[in-house]
């Protein structure tokens, strides 16, 4: 297995002033800054140290600060302590953490979580040293390689640190970095920059081509530039490096041609290749051309609507005229192509309806091009927060067929994922849909705030701005969470300090993950829903009426009406091919949703509209159905392994499950 970098990580949240060193204190031209020590003589089998330091130029709560040691090839180095700075030490963090941990595979070889927490006051602008890190070198270090010591992500999330300084309000940015070094500087290399030598396009055709740029060191990040015309993509990286040249072109482009574009490769050190390009454009005849910003739009009655119309004409000498029939009112002055025309449309409640506006350009010569647009004014729908997936504004079964697509097909996500949860559980699943149809159809409950544990911001991700915003509210009265069971991360039905050192502790030390709380929710519910008996039994396998099909009819025992139903099958794929599975005449007027995953089958029975239940009592509710590749498939490797059995409030109902004539095979 080839090597990968050594990467250690230093994380660290403190309250303290920095004194000078060399950065300019408080200087609005200097951005905040983490830099590297450069340590030029390592010997193998020998002790050595490697500082850090920060600038800032506001008031912070906390940084991470993670580096990568960039030469796969010379690994043999250890992190023996890390060692905070006297002005860091003396404020008494009350909570600190380091983890070092090696690994003999995986993506990354040797890694260091290093960290400090103050839960008040914050880091007044300044300069000065961070830590020192202390190294010893094995008998395998090579004294002769160069290894740069840069600033990277480290991964896996949910733990992933990132360069970034956190502010006393948990907006957190990255910095500027300087990067260290370990070992000699290497004999650079001149990097090689290739490109076309020329291109020949007619007007009114866009020009698109590749520059490439090599460099014999690997660890020399490339940044290639181009002066003269078009746009030019790239974005600065190791060897090799590749760029993108677009330029559409005009009849205007003709007029100059040709063209001559420089682009210059730079890898860092000071060594330049350059290439020059040839862009020859002929002229090409065309018809106006009338260029809409889209074909309709919806506005809510009262917003003022604003938008450009462009033409463009091959022919540079053409006078464009554009002119409008329609709502609104429209400035525009004639003029050789391209050119522009602004529209303007400022709406009140009684102009709600649909419109439809007609544009016209003219190039002088009797050529023209038409465009229309339609205008849907809509009245102002009531702000919504929670419920609203497909984001249009209201919450309705368009919202509950959206969450259904993403579930058992290949439908967008909602967007934060945690906002799928409607019902709060910290789980995305069947019932929330249930929930959300209850709520349009029957007037049930309203969806709540989604539940995602440690995400006490409550912007859908888990981070270290979390543990900035929970010390605001804890200590220093700050906002409120807005989902308490998202803050609950212990589950211990409690928002206080302990759920504070719990996230504090997953984020810094690698402590167990964050669990769904319990301070929203109702023991009375939970004692009414126990009472409730339920039972879904796997019944012995048949041969189907075609060669090498086996069905295995699934059933349920219940005491109460059902809504919906939701399982999770899974199979060997090496050994089966998954067949649609088929509804019996218990669940006949419910729809069957499913798809089919790597190695499981996820199976949803729901009627959305929520007029067709499964009855209580027992009977079977579908048959799973499975194509036998060979003799070596045995019906014992089709497990169970997840059940949703929702009523018609859209509670979850504890169940039991059972393989026929084999007792309990699952309690959940």
């Amino acid at each position: 297995m080839k090597e990968k970098p050594f990467v250690f990580v230093l994380a660290l949240g403190f309250v303290l002033v920095l004194s000078s060193l060399g950065l300019a204190q408080d200087d609005p031209g200097i951005p905040d800054t983490v830099r590297v020590e450069c340590v030029l003589n390592v010997p193998a089998s020998a002790q050595f140290t490697m500082k850090i330091y920060l600038y800032n130029d506001e008031g912070l709560q906390g940084f991470s600060v993670p580096l990568t040691f960039y030469n796969p090839s010379n690994l043999d180095i250890y992190v023996d302590s890390i060692i905070l700075a006297a002005r860091v030490t003396s404020r008494n963090p009350s909570l600190t953490a380091a983890r070092w941990h090696n690994e003999s595979t995986g993506d990354t070889a040797k890694t260091l979580l290093s960290g400090a927490v103050w839960f008040s006051d914050s880091l007044l602008v300044g300069s000065g040293l961070l830590a020192t890190v202390y190294f010893h070198t094995g008998p395998t270090w090579n004294t002769t390689l160069f290894t740069k010591v840069d600033s990277t992500a480290f991964y896996p999330p949910p733990t992933g640190t990132r360069l970034e300084l956190v502010t006393t309000q948990a907006v957190s940015f990255a910095p500027e970095f300087v990067a260290g070094c370990l070992g000699p500087p290497p004999t650079p290399h001149k990097p090689v920059l290739t490109a076309p030598a020329s291109v020949t396009v007619y007007a009114g055709q866009t020009v698109n081509f590749m520059v490439i740029a090599t460099d014999v060191d690997l660890t020399d990040v490339l940044t290639i530039t181009k002066y003269g015309v078009g746009n030019f993509t790239t974005t600065p990286h190791v060897s090799p490096d590749t760029g993108f040249f677009t330029w559409a072109t005009t009849d205007l482009d003709t007029l100059n041609s040709p063209y001559v574009d420089t682009f210059i490769v730079d890898d860092g050190t000071g060594l330049k290749d350059t290439s020059l390009v040839t862009i020859i454009v002929k002229p090409f005849y065309h018809n106006p051309t009338l260029i809409l910003p889209a074909a309709s739009f919806t506005i809510f009655a009262g917003d003022t609507l604003k938008f450009q119309v462009k033409a463009t004409d091959p022919d540079p000498t053409n006078i464009l005229t554009i002119t409008k029939y329609g709502k609104g009112s429209f400035t525009h002055i004639p003029s050789v192509s391209p050119t522009t025309g602004y529209f303007s449309w400022a709406t009140v409640k009684a102009d709600t309806g649909t419109y439809t506006d007609t544009f016209i350009v003219d190039d002088g010569t009797g050529l023209v091009d038409t465009g229309m647009i339609v205008f849907y004014v809509v009245s102002v729908p009531p702000p919504s927060l929670f419920g609203d997936l497909n984001r249009d504004g209201k919450i309705d079964l368009v919202d509950v067929v959206y969450l259904v697509n993403y579930l058992f097909y290949t439908g967008p996500p909602p967007n934060p994922l945690a906002s799928g949860d409607l019902n709060g559980d910290c789980y995305i699943t069947l019932v929330d849909a249930v929930y959300l149809s209850n709520y349009i159809i029957r007037g049930g409950p309203a969806p709540k705030p989604w539940c995602l544990p440690g995400d006490v911001k409550h912007d859908g991700y888990v981070n270290l701005p979390d543990v900035v915003y929970f010390i605001n509210y804890l200590l220093l009265s700050g906002p409120p969470p807005i989902s308490l069971n998202s803050t609950d991360v212990n589950g211990d039905c409690k928002i206080d300090i302990v759920d504070l050192v719990y996230l504090t502790t997953f984020l810094f030390r690698g402590g167990p993950l964050p669990v769904p709380g319990c301070a929203e929710s109702d023991p009375k519910l939970f004692a009414a829903l126990a009472t409730h008996s339920a039972e879904l039994v796997v019944n012995s396998s048949k041969i189907g009426e075609e060669p090498n099909i086996v069905e295995i009819p699934i059933s349920t025992n219940v005491n109460l009406p059902l809504a919906a139903i939701q399982l999770e099958v899974g199979f060997d794929p090496a050994t089966a091919e998954v067949l649609p599975p088929v509804l019996s005449s218990r669940t006949k007027d419910l729809t069957l949703y499913y798809s089919t995953k790597l190695d499981y089958q996820l199976i949803g029975i729901a009627d959305l509209n929520l007029a067709h239940f499964i009855e209580p009592g027992s009977g079977a509710i579908l048959t799973l159905r499975f194509k036998a590749k060979d003799s070596s498939f045995d019906v014992s490797q089709i497990k169970i392994r997840q059940t949703l059995l929702i009523d018609q409030s859209a509670n979850e109902i504890p169940v039991k499950i059972y393989r026929e004539g084999k007792g309990e095979v699952l309690v959940k």
